[in-house]
């Protein structure tokens, strides 16, 4: 079973230019995970639509990094993106572990957790552990 920094370390992803966080820490992005969507559609006085991906990046010494990145849009504000570090996915061995640990920090909501899961199963992460009743007993 890989762990997500294992499996985001494994995608060759640093080619090209380097996008430039806010830090000043220069990255690429491996692979991004739709981890939800909420709100209005952002017209007139709807609130804003808002989409939250986690973001599997690399820097250049080949760390694996995870962000969780939000992008709001309205047609009277514009675009607004926001960024956390969610490292701590990175240790985790299963998509499973990894959609509890964001519902559970209120970063998505419970019901987008089958579409984080299939989305990190595709990048070759296992879905879950087996269940206790599933496992045969000597």
């Amino acid at each position: 079973m890989k762990t997500l920094r294992e499996i985001t370390e494994s995608i060759p992803c640093r080619k090209g230019p380097a996008s430039i966080g806010a830090d000043g820490e220069r990255y690429w992005e491996a692979a991004s995970v739709k981890v939800g969507a909420h709100g209005g559609d952002g017209v007139g006085h709807s609130s804003p639509r808002v989409v939250s991906f986690l973001s599997l990046r690399r820097d250049r010494p080949g760390r694996a990094l995870a962000v969780l990145r939000e992008e709001a849009w309205h047609q009277n504000t514009g675009t607004r993106t926001t960024a956390d570090n969610v490292a701590a996915v990175l240790g985790m061995p299963t998509a499973e572990d990894v959609a509890a640990w964001l519902v559970a920090r209120g970063h998505t909501r419970r019901g987008w957790a089958d579409d984080i899961i299939k989305g990190l199963v595709a990048l070759g992460m296992t879905a879950r552990e087996a269940s206790p009743d599933d496992v045969p007993t000597v």
